[in-house]
């Protein structure tokens, strides 16, 4: 079974807007409201295509009903945890052709709803897939994921999908998968990275410190697979006119997820994963199965094995 946790989760308010003038009366295009939150995405995707999940996590308040009845209505199973506190509420906001995005705080989580949390997790099946996605609320303290982790059977798939100190701090859990983009590593290494070359060899050290398997996302450059025993890749993907990459790291895992769970190789789900990603970024939304399906045949992956 997939679970996906979102410790974080907002409702997002997507709006487009032809251009944005400040201090002046603004009309939107057209303007959505969606579940948010990088790990309900990933249980959006997985939907979409064809493989259940159960989303997990922390929803209180109108926006927190409107997220459990947003997962609902798509037949995504959910089991969150109710909190006191209303759940965020997210701005992302399209126009000049610039995303823009504004982040509200994240609601005040109480100990007691934590530790309702850590107990729902600590029984999850051997043989599960559990992502972790986001950030963490300022409530829980950097170390939450390991918390979380300490808790839950060495048999059960950890991917964390963060950033900032709890990317430092899940690194000792040696997790199956974990997803940083170029700027995260950075901000986790203190410098810039200026080639693919540089980019393979910190995946080469992370992977050779007890992560598993690590997917570098580049952007319009494509990314990079690195896992054990010498197995590299980088996929290569086409030109595109990204309507909005929001949700595309989300699909990436997602896609990784399914291919992986179906029995696919490290390379194929890590071709599938890219080719979804790919997909959510051109479409402007949470991809769907044929959108991946068209975009697989135009990812290329070549071995670039790092011995």
């Amino acid at each position: 079974m997939i679970y996906t946790l979102t410790l974080n989760p907002s409702v997002d308010y997507k709006i487009v807007l032809k251009e944005f003038q400040e201090e002046s009366l603004n009309y939107a295009l057209n303007n959505n409201f969606f579940a948010g939150g990088k790990g309900i995405n990933v249980s959006t995707v997985l939907k979409n295509l064809g493989k259940p999940s159960t989303a997990l996590g922390f929803l209180g308040g109108f926006t927190g009903d409107y997220i459990r009845f947003f997962l609902d209505s798509r037949g995504i199973k959910n089991d969150f945890i109710k909190i006191k506190y209303d759940t965020r509420l997210n701005i992302k906001m399209i126009a000049n052709g610039r995303e823009t995005e504004i982040n509200a705080n994240s609601p005040d989580i109480s100990e007691n709803e934590f530790e309702l949390l850590k107990n729902k997790l600590k029984g999850l099946a051997n043989n599960s897939t559990l992502v972790m996605s986001g950030s963490v609320p300022a409530a829980l303290g950097e170390d939450a994921y390991n918390e979380i982790a300490n808790g839950i059977s060495n048999d059960v798939k950890l991917i964390i999908d963060t950033s900032g100190k709890p990317l430092r701090k899940i690194l000792r859990l040696n997790p199956f998968l974990i997803k940083p983009n170029i700027y995260e590593l950075e901000d986790l290494f203190n410098t810039k990275f200026d080639s693919a070359k540089e980019l393979i060899k910190i995946g080469k050290n992370l992977v050779e410190s007890g992560v598993q398997n690590i997917i570098i996302s580049m952007g319009s450059d494509g990314a990079i697979f690195i896992g054990g025993k010498n197995v590299a890749f980088r996929a290569f993907v086409p030109k595109i006119n990204s309507v909005s990459t929001i949700g595309a790291g989300d699909s990436v895992i997602a896609g990784f997820v399914y291919a992986f769970d179906n029995g696919s190789t490290l390379e194929d789900s890590f071709k599938f994963g890219v080719a979804a990603g790919t997909a959510t970024a051109f479409k402007g939304n949470l991809c769907e199965f044929q959108d991946v399906k068209k975009m697989l045949c135009e990812i290329r992956v070549e071995d670039i094995c790092t011995s």
